[in-house]
């Protein structure tokens, strides 16, 4: 569910190509949504209700065991880690 939440943002909110890659690091694995929107930063939409989209970040967030955002290069990159 957060692999697919993830792409799903980066298709929609980001600029192609976009990417998704599967890690694992540290005893973690981590799943990278990247997109070559270097500008938009990520944002959890905690004030739109239920049943309307917006909450695909607050959906990784509860699942993940972190989420987190970093730019490099030519792109930006949203990350979720899960215990190995």
């Amino acid at each position: 569910m957060v692999a697919t939440e993830l792409a799903t943002n980066a298709l929609r909110h980001g600029r192609p190509p976009a990417e998704i890659r599967l890690l694992q690091a540290g005893g973690l694995l981590i799943v990278d949504a990247s997109d070559r929107d270097t500008e938009g930063e990520p944002r959890f939409d905690v004030e739109r209700p239920l049943g309307q989209g917006g909450l695909g970040l607050l959906l990784a967030r509860t699942f993940a065991h972190e989420v987190g955002w970093y730019r490099a290069n030519t792109a930006k990159h949203v990350w979720a880690s899960f215990p190995a």
